[in-house]
């Protein structure tokens, strides 16, 4: 089992193929775009913010992930998940001057 986790800096549907060459199982993107769970051939993807264009995205490219009920968008950093390999809390750890630009 292969779990990445990679802040992409934005711009993940033109970095996806950086992605696919470490053939990961599953990858935890931090500062990702809002994109449909169908987006990324070969992959199923959930995201999870409050900025469309920078939020936090896993794909899963050993079958579907879905958001845990759990979830609770108070915490919006915090992407408990379900997938075929089991649970997983996916997390964006930012530091405290980018609280500003990314909001609660």
């Amino acid at each position: 089992m292969k779990i990445v986790s990679w802040n992409c800096n934005l711009k993940l549907c033109e970095k996806f193929d950086l992605l696919t060459e470490i053939q990961p199982d599953i990858a935890v993107v931090q500062e990702c775009e809002k994109l449909p769970s169908d987006y990324f051939p070969g992959a199923n993807y959930v995201w999870v913010g409050h900025n469309t264009s920078k939020g936090l995205g896993v794909l899963s490219f050993v079958g579907k992930a879905k958001i845990h009920p759990s979830y609770n968008p108070k915490f919006a950093h915090f992407m408990p998940f379900m997938s075929p390999i089991g649970n997983i809390l996916a997390v964006w750890a930012f530091n405290h001057r980018a609280s500003k630009a990314i909001g609660p």
